[in-house]
C-alpha cells in the first residue's frame, strides 16, 4: 500500500476549513441577533460582578473604640460569628429587631471572625432605618492569632474557633457595666431587654441550668428547704438515670452527667448553659475570667477533659458565681415539654443528631418565620437545599412520626460517641 495516500493533501484540509468557516457565517446571520443580544448581556453582566465596588463597611479593632453608642437606655448585646454561621445571625438578629422596644436603645455588637463584607453589608442594611439600632463588628481575628502561642484553638466538625470568642468580651467590652452574649443558632421571642436588666444577685453571671432548659429537669432553687432540696435533688438524678432507657433522643444524658462529676468536679446540678449569658463586666474582670480562662486551656491535660470547650471552662472558672436564670431564656428546641417549650422567650437551635432548622423546613416553623423575614432567607434554601430536600422526601414517606434522629443515636454509639448501655 503506498502510504502517501493515506495523507490528506494540503488543499484538501484548506478547503474543509474554508467550508467549516462558511457554515459558522451562516450560522451567525441566521441567528445574529438572537445569538449576540444574550451573550451581550451575558458578558457585561459577568463585567459588572467581578468589577462591581465592594461595600463599604467599618469594623473597629481597638478596644479603646468599643464603646456604648447610646447615652441612655443602652441595651448591649453581643454575637460571635464567622462567615460560616453568617446567615443565622440574620435570623437571630431579624428576631431580636421584630421583638425590639422604641424606648429602648438596642447596641448590638458582633465578634468578626471573617464575615464577608457583602453579608456584613446587608447585616448593616436591616437596621438602617431604625435609630434606636446600633450594629458594629468588632475584628477578633487579632485576639485568637495572639491567644494561639499559648494554647492550641481547635476547629473540628462540631466545635469551630468562633467558640472561643465569647470569653474575650469582658476584655474587649471593658467600657461597658453589663452585656448579653447570644449564639447564633438562637430565636429572640421577646424584648431582650428584660433579659439584660435582670437582677444577678450579686453573681459575676447570668445561665440557665443546663438540665432544666435541656431535658426538662426540675431543679431546687437556692433558697429551698434543705430537706426539699435533698430530696428534688434525688429524683432528679433518678429522672436523669432512667432517660437513658425511655427516650433514644436523650440518650446521652447520663453520659453528661458522670462526665461532669469525672472531668469538671463539679456538683452536676450547677451545670449551665453557655448559649446564652448575662455578663457583669466590672465583676468579670476585677476575677480576671479572660487570663484564668486561657490558662485553664492552655493546660493539654485539661484539655483532653474539656469536650463541651467553651461551655466546660466557664462552669470551672465562674463556679458558684453564677445565677441561675429561668429556663425559658435559653430553652432547647427538643426541649421534651412541648407546652413549656412554645412559651420560651429565647429558642436555642442547639447542636443534635439530626441537625439544624436549616437543614430541614418542616422542623421548626419558628425560626422558618424569621428566616422567611430576613434578608437571607434564599441564601440559606440554596446552601441547605440537599438537605431540605432530602428530609422532604423522608416526611413524604410518612416517617414524620419516627424521625430519623431517633435511630442515630444507636449508630453513634457504635462509632465510641457515646457510651454503650450496661
Amino acid at each position: 500500500m503506498d502510504i502517501k495516500e493515506n495523507i490528506p493533501s494540503p488543499r484538501s484540509q484548506t478547503g474543509k476549513l474554508l467550508t467549516l468557516t462558511g457554515k459558522i457565517r451562516s450560522l451567525l446571520r441566521l441567528g445574529s441577533m438572537k445569538f449576540f443580544l444574550p451573550a451581550t448581556a451575558v458578558f457585561f453582566l459577568v463585567l459588572f460582578l467581578c468589577f462591581r465596588p465592594e461595600p463599604q463597611v467599618t469594623v473597629v479593632r481597638s478596644i479603646e473604640d468599643a464603646k456604648p453608642a447610646f447615652d441612655r437606655n443602652n441595651i448591649s448585646v453581643v454575637f460571635g460569628c464567622d462567615d460560616n454561621f453568617a446567615l443565622c445571625l440574620g435570623v437571630a438578629l431579624q428576631s431580636l429587631i421584630d421583638n425590639s422596644d422604641k424606648n429602648n436603645n438596642y447596641d448590638v455588637w458582633i465578634l468578626d471572625g471573617g464575615i464577608s463584607v457583602g453579608r456584613k453589608a446587608r447585616i448593616l442594611e436591616m437596621v438602617k432605618e431604625r435609630k434606636n439600632f446600633s450594629v458594629r463588628f468588632f475584628d477578633i481575628n487579632p485576639f485568637i492569632k495572639l491567644d494561639r502561642k499559648n494554647f492550641p484553638l481547635v476547629s473540628s466538625k462540631t466545635i469551630s474557633i468562633a467558640t472561643y470568642y465569647r470569653i474575650f468580651i469582658p476584655e474587649i467590652f471593658s467600657a461597658y457595666k453589663r452585656m448579653v452574649y447570644l449564639d447564633c443558632d438562637i430565636i429572640v421571642n421577646t424584648d431582650i431587654s428584660k433579659l439584660h436588666n435582670i437582677d444577678l444577685q450579686g453573681k459575676s453571671l447570668g445561665a440557665c441550668s443546663f438540665w432544666e432548659a435541656s431535658f426538662g429537669v426540675d431543679l431546687p432553687r437556692e433558697n429551698s428547704n434543705p430537706e426539699e432540696k435533698a430530696a428534688l435533688l434525688v429524683r432528679a438524678r433518678r429522672f436523669i438515670e432512667a432517660i437513658d432507657s425511655r427516650d433514644k433522643l436523650y440518650v446521652w444524658a447520663k453520659y453528661y452527667l458522670h462526665r461532669i462529676e469525672r472531668d469538671i468536679k463539679k456538683r452536676w446540678q450547677d451545670h449551665v448553659l453557655a448559649g446564652m449569658l448575662v455578663l457583669d463586666m466590672e465583676k468579670l474582670n476585677r476575677e480576671e475570667f479572660v487570663g484564668r480562662c486561657l490558662r485553664l486551656l492552655s493546660d493539654p491535660k485539661n484539655r483532653k477533659k474539656l469536650q463541651s470547650e467553651d461551655q466546660d471552662v466557664l462552669n470551672i472558672i465562674c463556679d458558684g458565681r453564677v445565677h441561675i436564670i429561668d429556663r425559658k431564656w435559653n430553652m432547647l428546641w427538643y426541649y421534651p415539654k412541648v407546652r413549656e417549650r412554645a412559651k420560651a422567650l429565647i429558642l436555642h437551635y442547639g447542636r443534635c443528631v439530626w441537625g439544624r432548622p436549616w437543614h430541614d423546613t418542616g422542623s421548626s416553623e419558628l425560626w422558618w418565620k424569621y428566616a422567611a423575614r430576613s434578608p437571607f432567607y434564599y441564601d440559606i434554601i440554596t446552601e441547605n437545599l440537599g438537605s431540605i430536600l432530602s428530609r422532604g422526601i423522608i416526611r413524604m414517606r410518612g416517617a414524620t412520626k419516627n424521625y430519623p434522629c431517633f435511630e442515630q443515636p444507636n449508630s453513634l454509639r457504635q462509632k465510641g460517641r457515646f457510651p454503650a448501655r450496661k
